[in-house]
């Protein structure tokens, strides 16, 4: 009994130091609760702060800003240096590091000492917590293609027209590249496509000396800079989107080497930007091809087949069209002059941004379609066949599933331009045959920009294939685009319609964006200028 007693004596004092030794143990650790919920706010604070300086300062890499100050006011605007609180003053150091390699990148690296309150207790008076963050900027390589057809002509919704629409935001979208330093293009397209930006005369050779291409001087102020020609753009015509594409391949690959010749590499981002509201409806073509005539024998045409190096070509571009524009195509307006062929001195590029409709005249030069049966080409009736490959050599025919993966947006009375009978070259007055020839020539010519197919023939070019990605703009407020043709020439990641992939995941994966509305549209342009100035954390 004495020994229990006893033991339940020395139980009560235990129970006694404990609730003495309690608060001695709990202070330091919601002391450290507390103090460490502080420290956590204001690493996230640090944290957003040093993430809005890289950002910030890597849009300006390619200036002749100071990215050290830049940075800094970006850090300080964000994380205000000697901040105050219940805490004291939190102290703050930065670090920024500029790297201007092949990738500009810029490096901005944080710290804060925290006071704490609690913690002191256990001699320990402050923290320090610290972020970094990275962003990296590449000089831009850009080939604006703008669909100026004549159903861009409609009214928007909001009291202006879609062109009008159109130009306010692709003006935008140029300003917020960097003059003296990102480079730029412009390709606009009716019935046929020109360059529009820079007016340097046609055609222009693929060389480290020839004219033309993207260049850094797109918004100079000049009467006929890249902003200045887009204002001027007035809709009117046909679709010519493959050999828009074709064209802004062109200008991507002088440039190229124009800068390759001055710096000895070129790592800059290479991008086509494609803006369309409907389905290709016009093929650029070379109809007596010596190796693949499509003159028909009873033409009676003087130059029914050309020469192997060719001294009377028949070029010129067929359109398709129906009632309402789109597809499917009831009529082939025959054959007309590419305006990039036209050698009337009167008709420069500015001309030619306001006069969408200036190359529907007849074929230049005259002289080949010299005794053809017909003035004009038109039924066609002078063809034997469609041509298998158009103006610039890429086929007419079918890209894998090619045109069975059309879809076509806002249009009800449409679901694709395929009706279910096959491309075939042995109707050349079919109007139908000619629209999937004019969907097949845009899908191949993507095909071969996205490979660099063009590489072998580039003489003197030993860094390799250019990486060069596609970016398309859909407005549907119309009806009649083609989104599965969008977003094949796009090549979207993972993309399928139906039911058939158009993904390739060896070549450069680009983003489609639809729009339809003023609002969606603007909105479009920014989504692609974000991409494309590929600033990463």
């Amino acid at each position: 009994m004495l020994r229990m007693k006893s033991r339940r004596g020395q139980r009560g004092s235990l129970m006694v130091l404990t609730s003495i030794a309690l608060p001695v143990f709990l202070a330091p650790l919601v002391g450290l609760g507390i103090d460490g919920t502080v420290c956590y706010i204001v690493q996230t604070e640090l944290s957003a702060a040093v993430d809005g300086a890289a950002l910030g300062t890597g849009r300006l890499l390619s200036t002749n800003a100071n990215a050290t100050d830049i940075a800094n006011e970006f850090l300080n605007a964000n994380f205000r240096v000697g901040q105050g609180g219940f805490w004291g003053s939190y102290n703050l150091t930065s670090n920024v590091t500029v790297s201007t390699g092949t990738t500009k990148t810029v490096t901005v690296s944080a710290s804060a000492t925290v006071p704490l309150i609690f913690l002191r207790i256990i001699h320990q008076n402050s923290a320090t917590v610290s972020a970094t963050a990275t962003a990296t900027r590449r000089d831009a390589r850009i080939e604006l293609v703008i669909d100026r057809s004549g159903s861009m002509n409609t009214s928007d919704g909001a009291g202006s027209t879609v062109i009008a629409d159109l130009v306010q935001y692709a003006q935008g979208f140029t300003q917020q590249f960097t003059e003296g330093y990102d480079e730029l293009g412009l390709v606009v397209f009716s019935g046929s496509a020109v360059v529009g930006y820079p007016t340097s005369p046609w055609p222009a050779s693929i060389s480290p000396t020839g004219l033309g291409g993207p260049n850094n001087t797109f918004q100079d102020g000049s009467a006929t800079d890249m902003v200045n020609q887009i204002a001027k753009v007035k809709a009117g015509g046909g679709t010519a989107m493959g050999e828009a594409l074709a064209l802004a391949y062109i200008e991507l690959q002088k440039a190229h080497m124009r800068d390759l010749q001055a710096n000895g590499a070129d790592t800059r981002t290479n991008a086509i930007v494609l803006f369309t509201d409907g389905v290709p409806s016009s093929v650029p073509t070379y109809l007596n091809r010596n190796s693949n005539s499509a003159i028909s024998s009873g033409s009676g045409c003087l130059y029914a087949t050309d020469t192997a190096t060719p001294t009377n070509p028949m070029y010129g571009y067929v359109v398709q069209g129906s009632g309402g524009g789109n597809p499917p195509y009831t009529s082939s307006w025959g054959l007309y002059q590419l305006a990039s062929l036209d050698t009337n001195a009167a008709h420069t590029s500015a001309w030619y941004m306001a006069n969408p409709s200036g190359d529907y005249v007849a074929p230049v030069p005259t002289t080949p379609e010299k005794s053809c049966n017909t003035s004009g080409w038109n039924p066609l009736s002078n063809l034997s066949k469609i041509p298998s490959f158009d103006k610039y050599g890429y086929s007419l025919g079918p890209n894998g599933n090619g045109y069975k993966i059309s879809a076509i947006v806002n249009n009800p009375n449409l679901t694709s331009i395929y009706n279910g009978t096959a491309f075939s070259t042995t109707n050349p007055t079919s109007a139908y045959q000619w629209g999937l020839a004019s969907w097949n020539d845009a899908d191949n010519v993507a095909e071969a920009i996205r490979s660099d197919a063009n590489y072998a023939n580039r003489p003197g070019d030993t860094g390799g294939p250019m990486s060069i990605t596609i970016y398309t703009v859909g407005y549907t407020g119309n009806g009649g685009t083609d989104y599965g043709l969008l977003q094949k020439l796009a090549n979207v990641q993972g993309c399928s319609v139906n039911g058939f992939s158009c993904y390739k995941n060896t070549q450069p994966s680009g983003i489609y964006v639809q729009a339809s509305d003023k609002t969606a549209l603007a909105n479009a342009f920014s989504v692609i200028a974000t991409a494309i100035l590929r600033l990463a954390r």
